[in-house]
């Protein structure tokens, strides 16, 4: 695929025949499997809605599919468009020349994506990395070594990754230096790639870029302060922490003439030649080359939580209001699911805890006994010994005849044992040797 070096000019130079299509992707539902999974869906699905777009659809990029349903991010690249749904996975449409639309199977959840020329970019939420698409250069080969990564960004044709340490790395096409991070950067707290440059914010809120300098778009104006996001086409924008947006770099179309009334912002966006920026109250705005409408915000839009621009056109997730007081019912019903649920665990819970202690206090008065007969029996075995056969009542003795007869009359006594009655145990070896010895005189 050829970007032009004069953007804003002509159209797509390459024209992509192969599309994704919405029903060669399984429907999505979001469903609450339990209490505990509804408040995290609900979490999640409080910075979404429904996905928009407008602007150049050669090939479907801009025609989001009707099962397309709630979405939490979305990013549009070089003929494609990517989103994640509630439940993590990812959703692709548009050009599918290279099978940058459909997510690989073992792909697992992810929290961020971005769609650049002919592939796509993934950030699971183990931290994980993975793209696919279009290789050419390499773009789809993640370092081995890259290890857990917080943010991701895709280029024309090379991908940028921050890592959890705030470290950078880039991989992919590297022919204008777009790929070979400075090394005096330092940690960093957000990154953006444009068609052949990358931009990286420093922890203290410092923008540094690197990569193609055209029309100085890699030249950081002096006096633009800290800054909490950044993004890139031809031209540079950057968004700073009082709200205010800049931009600089290719100018032809005004893409870097930010109008004096937009106000303060929350996201920022760049195309090839326009800019697209997001509101504090949810309105999005949108400058620079319009050949395509992409500049052009639909009147019905409606307010919006996230923003995304490539080539020529523009993508925006809209605030679902049904789905935001839907999920909020679910969350109520969930809560109150769970609270029954905790009640009823708790009751069993005493239940078991009180069954617990009766069994211990079984096997302790089972151990008595057991001890207690165990003597009783030792004593009896140690009278027949010195008795011998034990037959004569002169010495008052217990002889083995008799041991015979307690044990005649030792079942009552082990009946009651296993009861755990030690009186009954007790009551039963008493009456046992008194049968002995009553029957001893009547001989």
């Amino acid at each position: 695929m050829n970007i032009r070096d004069n953007p804003g000019t002509r159209g797509p130079t390459k024209k992509r025949t192969t599309v994704a299509r919405a029903q060669d992707k399984p429907k999505t539902v979001l469903a609450f499997i339990t209490a505990a999974g509804a408040v995290a869906a609900v979490q999640t699905a409080g910075a979404g809605g429904t996905v928009r777009g407008w602007g150049f659809n050669q090939n479907g990029q801009c025609s989001v599919p009707a099962d397309a349903g709630f979405c939490v991010a979305v990013s549009t690249g070089y003929g494609h468009t990517l989103a994640i749904r509630p439940d993590g996975t990812v959703q692709g449409w548009g050009s599918n020349e290279y099978g940058e639309c459909y997510a690989p199977p073992d792909l697992g959840l992810c929290t961020s994506i971005d769609a650049g020329g002919g592939f796509s970019i993934a950030l699971r939420q183990d931290g994980g990395v993975r793209a696919w698409g279009v290789n050419e250069y390499g773009e789809c080969v993640v370092p081995a070594d890259l290890g857990v990564c917080t943010a991701i960004a895709a280029g024309h044709h090379f991908a940028v990754a921050l890592r959890q340490d705030g470290s950078v790395r880039a991989w992919g096409s590297d022919s204008y230096g777009q790929c070979f991070v400075p090394k005096d950067l330092g940690a960093c707290t957000a990154i953006a790639a444009g068609v052949t440059h990358a931009v990286a914010i420093q922890q203290g809120g410092g923008v540094r870029a690197w990569g193609k300098n055209g029309a100085g778009a890699v030249d950081v104006p002096a006096d633009l302060g800290a800054c909490t996001a950044v993004a890139a086409g031809y031209h540079t924008v950057a968004l700073r922490q009082d709200g205010v947006v800049r931009a600089w770099g290719y100018n032809k179309s005004g893409q870097c003439d930010v109008p004096k009334d937009l106000g303060a912002c929350t996201a920022i966006a760049a195309g090839n030649g326009h800019t697209v920026a997001l509101r504090q109250d949810g309105v999005v705005r949108a400058w620079g080359y319009n050949g395509y409408g992409q500049s052009y915000v639909p009147d019905d839009l409606g307010a919006c939580t996230a923003i995304s621009a490539a080539e020529y056109q523009t993508v925006a997730l809209g605030v679902d209001t049904f789905a935001l007081v839907s999920s909020s019912t679910e969350l109520a019903a969930g809560n109150a699911s769970l609270a029954k649920e905790i009640g009823l665990l708790e009751k069993e819970r005493g239940i078991l805890q009180q069954q617990r202690a009766a069994l211990q206090d079984q096997v302790l008065a089972k151990t008595t006994a057991l001890d207690g007969c165990e003597s009783t029996n030792t004593a009896l075995t140690a009278q027949a010994a010195v008795k011998g056969r034990g037959d004569s009542d002169s010495d008052g003795t217990i002889g083995q005849s008799d041991l015979y007869r307690l044990f005649l009359h030792w079942g009552p006594a082990s009946a009651a044992e296993n009861s755990g009655d030690l009186k009954a145990i007790s009551r039963s070896v008493k009456s046992a040797i008194k049968a002995i010895k009553l029957s001893r005189r009547q001989r």
